[in-house]
Protein backbone atom coordinates (compact mmCIF):
# COMPACT_ATOMS: atom_id res chain seq x y z
CA UNK A 1 0.00 0.00 0.00
CA UNK A 2 1.35 3.10 -1.16
CA UNK A 3 2.18 6.37 1.36
CA UNK A 4 -0.88 8.35 -0.29
CA UNK A 5 -3.58 5.59 0.54
CA UNK A 6 -2.12 5.16 4.26
CA UNK A 7 -2.50 9.12 4.59
CA UNK A 8 -5.97 9.19 2.81
CA UNK A 9 -7.28 5.93 5.25
CA UNK A 10 -6.12 7.12 8.05
CA UNK A 11 -8.36 9.34 10.27
CA UNK A 12 -7.86 12.90 10.55
CA UNK A 13 -6.18 14.34 13.50
CA UNK A 14 -8.54 15.97 16.37
CA UNK A 15 -5.64 18.56 16.56
CA UNK A 16 -4.28 19.79 13.67
CA UNK A 17 -0.47 20.08 12.60
CA UNK A 18 -1.14 24.08 11.57
CA UNK A 19 -2.68 24.42 15.38
CA UNK A 20 0.43 22.87 16.95
CA UNK A 21 2.27 25.19 14.93
CA UNK A 22 0.64 28.07 15.95
CA UNK A 23 0.41 27.20 19.39
CA UNK A 24 4.38 26.45 19.42
CA UNK A 25 5.02 29.68 17.84
CA UNK A 26 2.87 31.85 20.66
CA UNK A 27 3.92 29.86 23.74
CA UNK A 28 7.15 30.76 22.49
CA UNK A 29 6.94 34.46 21.95
CA UNK A 30 4.87 34.32 25.27
CA UNK A 31 7.62 33.15 27.19
CA UNK A 32 10.37 35.48 25.53
CA UNK A 33 8.47 38.54 26.10
CA UNK A 34 7.64 37.49 29.96
CA UNK A 35 11.42 37.87 30.29
CA UNK A 36 11.94 40.53 28.34
CA UNK A 37 9.84 42.61 30.75
CA UNK A 38 10.98 40.81 34.04
CA UNK A 39 14.29 42.38 33.10
CA UNK A 40 12.62 45.61 32.55
CA UNK A 41 10.98 45.95 35.42
CA UNK A 42 13.94 44.89 37.58
CA UNK A 43 16.51 46.80 35.88
CA UNK A 44 19.02 44.58 36.51
CA UNK A 45 20.72 40.99 35.88
CA UNK A 46 19.42 39.49 39.03
CA UNK A 47 15.74 38.31 38.66
CA UNK A 48 14.40 37.67 42.49
CA UNK A 49 16.31 36.96 45.60
CA UNK A 50 18.40 33.81 44.63
CA UNK A 51 17.83 34.05 40.72
CA UNK A 52 19.25 35.42 38.13
CA UNK A 53 18.83 36.64 33.90
CA UNK A 54 19.33 33.45 32.70
CA UNK A 55 20.40 30.71 35.42
CA UNK A 56 23.19 28.92 34.64
CA UNK A 57 24.46 31.40 31.55
CA UNK A 58 25.78 33.07 34.95
CA UNK A 59 28.97 30.28 34.92
CA UNK A 60 29.59 30.91 30.97
CA UNK A 61 29.70 34.51 31.81
CA UNK A 62 32.03 34.45 34.45
CA UNK A 63 34.42 31.84 32.78
CA UNK A 64 34.64 34.24 30.01
CA UNK A 65 35.71 36.84 33.00
CA UNK A 66 38.65 34.53 33.81
CA UNK A 67 39.61 33.84 30.39
CA UNK A 68 39.47 36.84 29.26
CA UNK A 69 41.77 38.06 32.05
CA UNK A 70 44.07 34.83 31.61
CA UNK A 71 43.23 33.35 34.62
CA UNK A 72 41.82 30.43 32.61
CA UNK A 73 43.00 27.91 35.00
CA UNK A 74 41.76 29.32 37.97
CA UNK A 75 37.99 29.24 37.22
CA UNK A 76 38.22 25.72 38.11
CA UNK A 77 39.33 26.52 41.80
CA UNK A 78 35.76 26.79 43.76
CA UNK A 79 36.33 29.63 45.44
CA UNK A 80 38.27 31.76 42.73
CA UNK A 81 35.12 30.61 40.69
CA UNK A 82 32.36 32.27 43.52
CA UNK A 83 34.26 35.43 43.67
CA UNK A 84 34.44 36.27 40.13
CA UNK A 85 30.42 35.02 39.98
CA UNK A 86 30.01 37.66 43.03
CA UNK A 87 31.61 40.19 40.77
CA UNK A 88 28.74 39.98 38.28
CA UNK A 89 26.07 39.44 40.84
CA UNK A 90 25.51 39.62 44.23
CA UNK A 91 23.25 36.32 45.63
CA UNK A 92 23.25 34.26 48.67
CA UNK A 93 24.01 30.91 46.69
CA UNK A 94 25.06 30.11 43.30
CA UNK A 95 25.80 25.96 43.08
CA UNK A 96 27.92 26.86 40.15
CA UNK A 97 31.28 24.93 39.43
CA UNK A 98 33.07 24.95 36.02
CA UNK A 99 34.18 22.06 34.75
CA UNK A 100 33.66 22.55 31.00
CA UNK A 101 36.82 21.67 29.00
CA UNK A 102 39.35 24.41 28.04
CA UNK A 103 37.97 24.59 24.64
CA UNK A 104 35.43 25.84 26.00
CA UNK A 105 37.29 29.37 27.08
CA UNK A 106 37.91 30.17 23.19
CA UNK A 107 34.06 30.10 22.92
CA UNK A 108 32.94 31.86 26.06
CA UNK A 109 35.90 34.62 25.97
CA UNK A 110 33.94 37.23 23.61
CA UNK A 111 31.30 37.25 26.02
CA UNK A 112 33.14 39.10 28.29
CA UNK A 113 33.14 42.43 25.79
CA UNK A 114 28.79 42.78 26.81
CA UNK A 115 26.98 43.45 29.78
CA UNK A 116 25.69 40.91 31.26
CA UNK A 117 21.73 40.89 29.91
CA UNK A 118 23.67 41.87 26.54
CA UNK A 119 25.97 38.74 26.54
CA UNK A 120 22.81 36.64 27.52
CA UNK A 121 20.65 37.68 24.87
CA UNK A 122 23.64 37.22 22.36
CA UNK A 123 24.12 33.83 23.53
CA UNK A 124 20.53 32.17 23.79
CA UNK A 125 20.12 34.33 19.96
CA UNK A 126 23.17 32.96 18.50
CA UNK A 127 23.11 28.98 20.01
CA UNK A 128 18.86 28.93 19.15
CA UNK A 129 19.58 30.26 15.46
CA UNK A 130 22.59 27.81 15.03
CA UNK A 131 19.79 24.73 16.80
CA UNK A 132 17.40 25.80 13.73
CA UNK A 133 20.12 26.34 10.82
CA UNK A 134 20.85 22.48 12.04
CA UNK A 135 17.13 21.19 11.51
CA UNK A 136 16.80 22.56 8.72
CA UNK A 137 20.38 21.25 7.57
CA UNK A 138 18.99 17.91 8.79
CA UNK A 139 15.91 17.58 6.17
CA UNK A 140 13.01 19.60 8.27
CA UNK A 141 10.04 21.75 6.62
CA UNK A 142 9.32 24.33 8.02
CA UNK A 143 6.42 23.75 9.96
CA UNK A 144 8.32 20.37 11.67
CA UNK A 145 11.43 22.92 12.35
CA UNK A 146 9.58 25.09 13.90
CA UNK A 147 7.49 23.02 16.33
CA UNK A 148 11.12 21.39 16.86
CA UNK A 149 12.82 24.76 17.46
CA UNK A 150 10.28 26.34 19.68
CA UNK A 151 9.53 23.54 21.93
CA UNK A 152 9.09 23.33 25.34
CA UNK A 153 12.08 21.92 25.70
CA UNK A 154 14.13 25.04 23.96
CA UNK A 155 12.21 26.69 26.85
CA UNK A 156 13.86 25.01 29.27
CA UNK A 157 17.03 25.26 27.70
CA UNK A 158 16.48 28.73 27.18
CA UNK A 159 15.22 29.52 31.00
CA UNK A 160 17.98 28.27 32.52
CA UNK A 161 20.66 30.30 29.44
CA UNK A 162 22.55 26.97 29.24
CA UNK A 163 24.61 25.42 26.14
CA UNK A 164 22.48 22.46 25.54
CA UNK A 165 20.76 24.63 21.84
CA UNK A 166 24.69 24.52 20.80
CA UNK A 167 25.71 21.34 21.34
CA UNK A 168 22.09 20.16 20.29
CA UNK A 169 22.81 21.78 17.06
CA UNK A 170 26.34 20.00 16.96
CA UNK A 171 24.84 16.27 17.76
CA UNK A 172 21.69 16.99 15.20
CA UNK A 173 24.61 17.80 12.34
CA UNK A 174 26.59 15.27 13.10
CA UNK A 175 24.48 12.63 12.84
CA UNK A 176 22.05 13.60 10.33
CA UNK A 177 24.14 15.42 7.59
CA UNK A 178 26.70 12.45 7.83
CA UNK A 179 26.06 11.03 4.10
CA UNK A 180 25.08 14.58 2.50
CA UNK A 181 28.08 16.67 4.32
CA UNK A 182 30.70 13.84 6.17
CA UNK A 183 32.92 16.40 6.40
CA UNK A 184 30.60 18.92 8.35
CA UNK A 185 29.41 16.34 10.19
CA UNK A 186 32.41 15.09 10.90
CA UNK A 187 33.86 18.77 12.17
CA UNK A 188 30.80 19.08 14.42
CA UNK A 189 31.18 15.35 15.84
CA UNK A 190 34.29 16.56 16.38
CA UNK A 191 33.75 20.08 18.09
CA UNK A 192 31.54 18.19 20.45
CA UNK A 193 34.70 18.14 22.69
CA UNK A 194 33.16 21.06 24.40
CA UNK A 195 30.88 18.80 25.86
CA UNK A 196 32.30 15.14 24.95
CA UNK A 197 29.49 12.82 27.02
CA UNK A 198 27.19 13.50 24.41
CA UNK A 199 29.54 12.24 21.53
CA UNK A 200 29.77 9.27 22.81
CA UNK A 201 27.78 7.14 20.59
CA UNK A 202 29.33 8.71 17.20
CA UNK A 203 32.30 6.73 16.86
CA UNK A 204 30.36 3.48 17.33
CA UNK A 205 27.94 4.82 14.81
CA UNK A 206 30.74 6.13 12.41
CA UNK A 207 32.29 2.83 12.23
CA UNK A 208 28.86 0.61 12.22
CA UNK A 209 27.75 2.04 9.14
CA UNK A 210 31.80 3.06 7.71
CA UNK A 211 31.32 6.88 7.79
CA UNK A 212 35.16 6.83 7.66
CA UNK A 213 35.28 10.54 6.07
CA UNK A 214 33.13 12.19 8.98
CA UNK A 215 35.61 10.19 11.36
CA UNK A 216 38.53 11.01 10.43
CA UNK A 217 37.20 14.80 10.37
CA UNK A 218 35.90 14.44 13.71
CA UNK A 219 39.40 13.16 15.08
CA UNK A 220 41.10 16.08 13.07
CA UNK A 221 38.75 18.68 14.59
CA UNK A 222 39.64 16.99 17.97
CA UNK A 223 43.24 17.28 17.64
CA UNK A 224 43.26 20.83 16.65
CA UNK A 225 40.78 21.63 19.29
CA UNK A 226 43.09 20.31 22.25
CA UNK A 227 46.32 21.64 20.60
CA UNK A 228 44.73 25.14 20.45
CA UNK A 229 43.42 25.05 23.85
CA UNK A 230 47.08 23.81 24.87
CA UNK A 231 48.96 26.74 23.21
CA UNK A 232 46.41 29.28 24.06
CA UNK A 233 46.36 28.31 27.77
CA UNK A 234 49.17 26.36 28.74
CA UNK A 235 49.48 22.77 29.14
CA UNK A 236 48.98 23.68 33.39
CA UNK A 237 45.25 24.30 32.67
CA UNK A 238 45.01 20.49 32.03
CA UNK A 239 45.03 19.04 35.40
CA UNK A 240 42.50 21.59 37.63
CA UNK A 241 40.29 20.82 35.00
CA UNK A 242 40.46 16.70 35.30
CA UNK A 243 40.30 17.54 39.14
CA UNK A 244 37.34 19.48 38.67
CA UNK A 245 35.59 16.68 36.96
CA UNK A 246 36.98 14.84 39.51
CA UNK A 247 34.73 16.94 42.19
CA UNK A 248 31.80 17.10 40.13
CA UNK A 249 31.92 12.92 40.21
CA UNK A 250 32.44 12.86 43.91
CA UNK A 251 29.33 15.20 44.26
CA UNK A 252 27.15 13.63 42.13
CA UNK A 253 27.74 10.52 44.31
CA UNK A 254 27.93 12.31 47.66
CA UNK A 255 26.85 15.49 49.11
CA UNK A 256 24.62 16.71 45.56
CA UNK A 257 25.84 20.39 46.74
CA UNK A 258 25.54 21.56 42.62
CA UNK A 259 24.83 18.18 41.36
CA UNK A 260 21.07 18.17 42.43
CA UNK A 261 19.45 14.52 40.89
CA UNK A 262 16.00 15.50 40.59
CA UNK A 263 16.03 17.02 37.06
CA UNK A 264 18.45 14.94 35.52
CA UNK A 265 17.60 12.53 32.89
CA UNK A 266 19.98 10.00 33.06
CA UNK A 267 19.41 6.03 34.46
CA UNK A 268 21.69 6.65 36.88
CA UNK A 269 20.24 9.53 38.64
CA UNK A 270 16.86 8.16 38.32
CA UNK A 271 18.21 5.00 40.41
CA UNK A 272 19.71 7.35 42.55
CA UNK A 273 17.02 9.86 43.19
CA UNK A 274 14.85 6.27 44.08
CA UNK A 275 17.07 5.27 47.23
CA UNK A 276 19.79 3.05 45.05
CA UNK A 277 23.36 3.13 46.23
CA UNK A 278 25.60 4.86 44.06
CA UNK A 279 27.87 2.11 42.99
CA UNK A 280 24.90 0.05 42.26
CA UNK A 281 23.29 2.96 40.20
CA UNK A 282 26.61 3.32 38.15
CA UNK A 283 26.44 -0.10 37.25
CA UNK A 284 23.42 -0.41 36.72
CA UNK A 285 23.82 2.92 33.90
CA UNK A 286 27.15 1.25 32.43
CA UNK A 287 25.12 -1.58 31.52
CA UNK A 288 22.13 0.49 30.13
CA UNK A 289 24.41 2.47 28.03
CA UNK A 290 26.56 -0.36 26.42
CA UNK A 291 23.12 -1.78 25.30
CA UNK A 292 22.00 1.42 24.25
CA UNK A 293 25.63 1.50 21.98
CA UNK A 294 25.56 -1.82 20.49
CA UNK A 295 22.00 -1.36 19.46
CA UNK A 296 22.48 2.26 18.16
CA UNK A 297 25.59 0.22 16.05
CA UNK A 298 23.18 -1.92 15.47
CA UNK A 299 21.10 0.15 13.43
CA UNK A 300 23.77 2.12 11.80
CA UNK A 301 25.03 -0.87 10.46
CA UNK A 302 21.34 -2.05 9.13
CA UNK A 303 20.02 1.36 7.59
CA UNK A 304 22.94 3.54 6.90
CA UNK A 305 22.92 6.85 8.41
CA UNK A 306 19.15 7.70 7.59
CA UNK A 307 17.22 9.97 9.26
CA UNK A 308 15.89 7.04 11.70
CA UNK A 309 19.65 6.18 12.46
CA UNK A 310 20.44 9.75 12.95
CA UNK A 311 17.41 10.28 15.58
CA UNK A 312 18.25 6.88 17.17
CA UNK A 313 21.58 8.52 17.88
CA UNK A 314 20.67 11.92 18.95
CA UNK A 315 17.55 10.10 21.11
CA UNK A 316 20.44 7.48 22.86
CA UNK A 317 22.92 9.95 23.48
CA UNK A 318 20.93 11.51 26.10
CA UNK A 319 20.66 8.24 28.35
CA UNK A 320 23.93 6.99 27.78
CA UNK A 321 25.73 9.97 29.68
CA UNK A 322 25.55 9.99 33.23
CA UNK A 323 25.62 13.53 33.90
CA UNK A 324 22.29 14.98 31.52
CA UNK A 325 19.68 17.52 32.72
CA UNK A 326 16.64 18.22 31.70
CA UNK A 327 17.80 21.30 29.40
CA UNK A 328 19.95 18.57 26.94
CA UNK A 329 16.47 17.13 25.76
CA UNK A 330 15.91 20.22 23.73
CA UNK A 331 17.90 17.65 21.51
CA UNK A 332 14.90 15.32 21.01
CA UNK A 333 13.24 17.88 19.08
CA UNK A 334 14.73 16.13 15.81
CA UNK A 335 14.05 12.30 16.56
CA UNK A 336 10.30 13.26 17.57
CA UNK A 337 10.15 15.36 14.20
CA UNK A 338 11.61 11.52 12.48
CA UNK A 339 9.11 10.39 14.00
CA UNK A 340 6.16 12.98 12.84
CA UNK A 341 7.48 12.51 9.48
CA UNK A 342 7.55 8.78 9.02
CA UNK A 343 4.20 9.11 10.38
CA UNK A 344 3.35 11.71 7.64
CA UNK A 345 4.32 9.39 4.99
CA UNK A 346 2.82 5.80 6.33
CA UNK A 347 0.57 6.47 8.88
CA UNK A 348 1.18 6.96 12.85
CA UNK A 349 2.25 3.50 14.89
CA UNK A 350 -0.72 2.41 17.93
CA UNK A 351 0.07 5.32 20.78
CA UNK A 352 2.71 7.23 19.04
CA UNK A 353 0.94 10.21 18.89
CA UNK A 354 -0.68 10.11 21.90
CA UNK A 355 2.51 9.87 23.24
CA UNK A 356 4.74 12.64 21.34
CA UNK A 357 1.41 14.90 23.15
CA UNK A 358 2.09 13.56 26.65
CA UNK A 359 6.15 14.73 26.19
CA UNK A 360 5.21 18.23 25.10
CA UNK A 361 2.40 18.51 27.87
CA UNK A 362 4.89 17.10 30.29
CA UNK A 363 7.77 19.21 28.91
CA UNK A 364 5.03 22.48 29.31
CA UNK A 365 4.35 21.54 32.91
CA UNK A 366 7.98 20.63 33.79
CA UNK A 367 8.45 23.70 35.71
CA UNK A 368 5.68 22.39 38.51
CA UNK A 369 7.37 19.71 39.48
CA UNK A 370 11.13 19.94 38.38
CA UNK A 371 12.03 19.64 41.97
CA UNK A 372 9.59 16.97 42.85
CA UNK A 373 11.78 14.31 44.58
CA UNK A 374 11.05 10.54 42.89
CA UNK A 375 9.40 11.92 40.07
CA UNK A 376 11.81 11.66 36.96
CA UNK A 377 10.33 13.54 34.62
CA UNK A 378 13.05 14.30 32.57
CA UNK A 379 14.44 10.57 32.04
CA UNK A 380 10.41 9.77 31.13
CA UNK A 381 10.73 12.32 28.96
CA UNK A 382 14.00 10.61 27.35
CA UNK A 383 13.20 7.17 27.48
CA UNK A 384 9.86 7.35 26.21
CA UNK A 385 11.47 9.13 22.90
CA UNK A 386 14.08 6.66 22.68
CA UNK A 387 11.47 3.58 22.92
CA UNK A 388 9.30 5.53 19.94
CA UNK A 389 12.68 5.65 17.76
CA UNK A 390 13.38 1.92 18.48
CA UNK A 391 9.54 1.30 17.90
CA UNK A 392 10.35 2.79 14.08
CA UNK A 393 13.60 1.71 13.73
CA UNK A 394 13.42 -1.54 13.82
CA UNK A 395 10.44 -2.01 11.40
CA UNK A 396 10.69 -3.86 8.24
CA UNK A 397 11.60 -0.95 5.71
CA UNK A 398 8.95 -1.17 2.85
CA UNK A 399 10.31 0.79 -0.58
CA UNK A 400 8.15 3.81 -1.62
CA UNK A 401 6.56 3.10 -4.82
CA UNK A 402 6.15 6.66 -5.28
CA UNK A 403 9.76 7.12 -6.49
CA UNK A 404 12.93 4.55 -7.49
CA UNK A 405 15.44 4.74 -4.08
CA UNK A 406 18.12 7.14 -4.03
CA UNK A 407 21.47 6.50 -4.70
CA UNK A 408 23.60 5.70 -2.36
CA UNK A 409 25.81 8.68 -2.89
CA UNK A 410 22.68 10.66 -2.75
CA UNK A 411 21.35 12.28 0.66
CA UNK A 412 19.56 9.24 2.40
CA UNK A 413 16.49 11.12 3.37
CA UNK A 414 14.68 14.79 3.42
CA UNK A 415 11.70 14.85 6.15
CA UNK A 416 10.07 17.11 3.38
CA UNK A 417 9.64 13.99 1.43
CA UNK A 418 10.00 11.43 4.50
CA UNK A 419 10.56 7.69 3.26
CA UNK A 420 7.48 5.00 3.36
CA UNK A 421 8.53 2.75 5.97
CA UNK A 422 7.49 2.34 9.43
Amino acid sequence: MSGTLLIDAAPRPAVSPAFVERAALAAFVAYLGSVFISFLIEGDVAIGDRGVLGGDFLAFYAASLGARSGEAAAMYDVTVFEAVLRGVVELPEYGLWWQYPPPVFALVAPLSFLPYPAAYAVWIGGTFALFAGALRLAGLKRRLLIVSAASPLALITITQGQIALLTGALLVLAAGCVRTRPVLAGVCAGLLIIKPQLAVLLPVAYAAAGCWRAFAAAAATVAVALAASTLAYGVDIWPPFFEAVARLNADISGPRSVAPLDNMATPMATLMSWGVPAGLARLAHGSAAIAIAAFVGWVWRRRGADDLAAATLCAGAVLVTPYAYAYELVLLGFPCAVIAARAAASGWLRGEREALALGWIAAMAYGLWAHAEGWPVAFGIALACFTLVVRRAVGRRRPSRRRPAAPQDEPSFRLKHAPNSS
